[in-house]
């Protein structure tokens, strides 16, 4: 460009015949036009650099700034069973789990739900002596079957990390710290082992007894019967006699957040959280059977992480989570405003210790187990069922288990084989036909705002006797319980379901959900929609299209369409002139 602009000069300055002037003035037009063409391509490629730069800015901005485009924590969830002989992950289509499988989940979930029973008979009695003030108390429940689910999370600075089994039943985040008095050091789970080091984080404080965690966790955990004398201290007590003791500490708990779908971004985010530090274990939670490193309770209490979270503002008090069977890598725990379109929400039952709702009604394809409008005792008392992603099966109190399974076995009218579930109890399956026309009935279960829409696999699982005979055996068992509070929702039918817990609005909400795919959520109620996605890998270009163009690439090409113009223009009169 300079060397035209050279050549043009020298003639200008010379004297110049008429045709020789004509001509000059050709030349001129047409560098003109040449020239506006050059600058716009510029100002084109230079807009185009602006927008990179200014996707980059936000992208950054997104990673280490609190504000801008809303996020959501986001935990992995692997299931504890995935990796044994004769689960759903390991079996090969056509083959049921093993019946040492089927009667192992039931044995563990005995355990499991018979303390979440306790739980509930306790609370009945601390209503009668407090005027129905809400306590929790100890933790409860055989270890290696309170929750299936575990997910990594990270404490201290720099972090640690650590696997902790994820629990919807209890409150309490406690972590092994070392020393440790009978902690396992392997896990039959395949993962590492480490143990809590508070020298090795420089943000870890103790918690002392007159702190108000300490006092408030101690009311909630052992009604204060914990003598303290410097550290803040917990036990742990569950149903086979085991326990986890220590002492409370807080430190930075890091989290990874999702950013919108104009970035899909991630950045690490970090918040002080008061937690359990165990130094010793007892009985069989010394064992390395599915070990992990602790356990993270998103019960209701104050005392959770979730609560902790809400608090100091950090997360909204609502989480989510989509179980995909015990699948190794598609369960996803969020927290966050859910804002995933279709999802049914009902109340929760106030003043409970567990997350429960008033089931009304059961319908076996279509036909209601009850011609009662709703599901009552003999006392008149709803019928209330507990959401517990820790609890395998289903459980129904009396008569309604019993008008449930014979409405189901009215249904299906199949052979029914009596197969030994251990010791001298038995368990009545149908005889699996082998035909691949049979359709088993789907089930509605009615809730106040709407129903929850169930297929066989919520019910049934296939299961072999070992002589290549397959059997449907039911998921759904007898309470142990006797109120109207004793009735339970385990993984079997919340899985495959995006499940909210919204602490806010004190309501229960589901949907049923590819758990393959992300899930939609923001740290505000109003706040731009985040998808999670199920894996630690951002959402491809597939699963989340771009529906923006950068503002800031924008606004550059606003303010250079006026020049771009004018130059073309420019242009466009001179070459007129001189034609």
């Amino acid at each position: 460009m300079g060397l035209v602009s050279e050549s043009l000069w020298r003639q200008c300055c010379r004297k110049t015949t008429k045709t020789e002037h004509k001509k000059l003035l050709q030349q001129a037009a047409n560098c003109s036009f040449t020239v506006s063409l050059s600058i716009m391509g510029f100002l084109l490629m230079l807009s185009q650099i602006s927008a990179a730069a200014g996707a980059t800015r936000m992208s950054t901005e997104a990673q280490t700034s609190g504000e801008g485009a809303a996020a959501a924590p986001v935990m992995q969830l692997t299931h504890r069973m995935a990796g044994l002989d004769g689960s759903k992950a390991m079996r090969q289509e056509g083959t049921g789990m093993t019946m040492e499988h089927y009667n192992r989940l039931l044995e563990h979930d005995k355990l499991r739900f018979n303390n979440i029973m306790m739980q509930q008979q306790q609370q009945q009695m601390m209503r009668g002596r407090q005027d129905f003030e809400v306590v929790d108390f100890t933790l409860n429940g055989n270890f290696n079957a309170d929750g299936l689910y575990y997910t990594e999370i990270q404490l201290g600075t720099p972090p640690q990390s650590f696997y902790v089994q994820m629990d919807t039943g209890s409150d309490l985040l406690w972590i092994d710290c070392s020393p440790c008095i009978g902690c396992p050091r392997t896990s039959t789970l395949g993962i590492p082992i480490s143990t809590y080091s508070q020298s090795s984080s420089s943000t870890s404080e103790q918690i002392g007894c007159s702190d108000a965690f300490c006092v408030t966790a101690s009311d909630q955990l052992d009604g204060g019967t914990l003598s303290c004398t410097s550290n803040c201290p917990f036990e742990t007590l569950y149903g086979d006699g085991s326990t986890a003791s220590g002492y409370f500490v807080s430190d930075l708990l890091t989290y990874t957040e999702i950013g919108n779908s104009s970035t899909n971004s991630t950045r690490s985010g970090a918040t002080r959280v008061s937690f359990g530090c165990g130094d010793s274990r007892s009985g069989n939670l010394k064992s390395t059977q599915e070990a992990v490193d602790g356990l993270i309770g998103f019960g209701q209490s104050s005392i959770s992480v979730l609560s902790q979270l809400a608090a100091n503002g950090t997360t909204p008090n609502i989480f989510a989570h989509c179980l995909q069977g015990d699948s190794n890598a598609s369960s996803t725990l969020v927290i966050g405003e859910i804002t995933e379109p279709g999802i049914v929400y009902t109340s929760m039952v106030p003043n409970s210790t567990h997350y429960a709702a008033i089931l009304l009604n059961i319908a076996v394809q279509g036909a209601n187990i009850s011609s009662s409008p709703t599901l009552t005792n003999s006392t008149g008392a709803e019928l209330q069922v507990i959401f517990d992603s820790g609890t395998t099966l289903a459980y129904l109190v009396e008569p309604f288990y019993t008008e449930f399974m014979t409405a189901l076995n009215s249904s299906i009218n199949l052979p029914v084989q009596s197969l030994s579930s251990g010791g001298s109890s038995t368990i009545s399956c149908y005889e699996d036909t082998g035909s691949s026309t049979y359709t088993y009935p789907n089930l509605t279960l009615y809730f106040e705002g709407g129903t929850m829409e169930l297929g066989p696999d919520s019910y049934l699982e296939q299961v072999s006797d070992g002589n290549n005979n397959n059997y449907y055996c039911p998921m759904w068992q007898p309470s142990t319980g006797d109120a109207a509070t004793d009735s339970l929702l385990g993984d079997i039918v919340l899985q495959n379901q995006i499940i909210v817990y919204d602490n806010e609005k004190h309501q229960l909400g589901w949907k049923n959900f590819d758990c393959s795919q992300s899930i939609s959520a923001s740290l505000t109620p109003n706040g731009t929609p985040v998808s999670q996605p199920p894996t630690s890998e951002a959402p491809s270009e597939s699963d989340e299209p771009s529906n923006n163009t950068n503002p800031n690439g924008s606004e550059t090409l606003r303010v250079y369409q006026p020049l771009l113009a004018f130059l073309c223009i420019l242009g466009y009169l001179v070459t007129m002139m001189i034609n």
